[in-house]
């Protein structure tokens, strides 16, 4: 069985000093159509939404396994490849 203390964490940075831990990550969808803002706004609903955009407009939505939806401020193909990069 793993210990707590044995877990590794990924991290990735989203925007400016706000970090996801990359092993926890399920999607990321760009912020361009009506369903994207139609599950903004579920989240937001449920209280599950977390605005790390700085006041910037959203770009993308990350969806973690928790059912927490980030909004962020960089597209999402950066966000892809900074994922990519954390688990390489």
């Amino acid at each position: 069985m793993e210990k707590a203390t044995d877990k590794k964490y990924v991290i990735i940075e989203d925007s400016e000093n706000n970090f996801i831990d990359a092993t926890r990550v399920v999607g990321v969808i760009a912020f361009n159509s009506s369903p994207a803002r139609k599950l903004k706004k579920g989240a937001s609903s449920s209280g599950r939404l977390i605005d790390a955009t700085q006041g910037k407009r959203t770009k993308s939505l990350i969806f973690t396994d928790s059912g927490h939806v980030w909004q962020t401020n960089f597209d999402r193909d950066i966000m892809l490849d900074r994922l990519k990069n954390a688990l390489i």
